[in-house]
């Protein structure tokens, strides 16, 4: 079974709580505004590698390009998956 796993942006703490739960089947949406240093740490983050994630209507960063997703393909990841996990911070 896979799980949609999706976080309203805050910060770090928050995110690294929620990256526990992720399981091998798993995905990701990440919401929310995040600064460009965020999104560079992320891009950076090692336990985000072989997982499938995205940003919802993110900054126009062309390093994110094949991260960034809009609300229709975040329904379909939603309907693409069993269930859907949303942390809470």
């Amino acid at each position: 079974m896979s799980t949609l796993h999706q976080y309203h942006w805050q910060d770090f703490s928050g995110f690294d709580r929620g990256m526990a739960l992720i399981g091998p089947a798993d995905s990701l949406v990440i919401y929310g505004q995040l600064t460009s240093g965020a999104s560079q740490l992320l891009m950076q983050d090692q336990r985000l590698k072989g997982i499938p994630w995205y940003l919802v209507n993110a900054n126009d960063d062309p390093h994110m390009k094949d991260h960034v997703i809009d609300h229709h393909k975040w329904l379909d990841l939603i309907i693409a998956h069993d269930n859907t996990c949303s942390w809470k911070t």
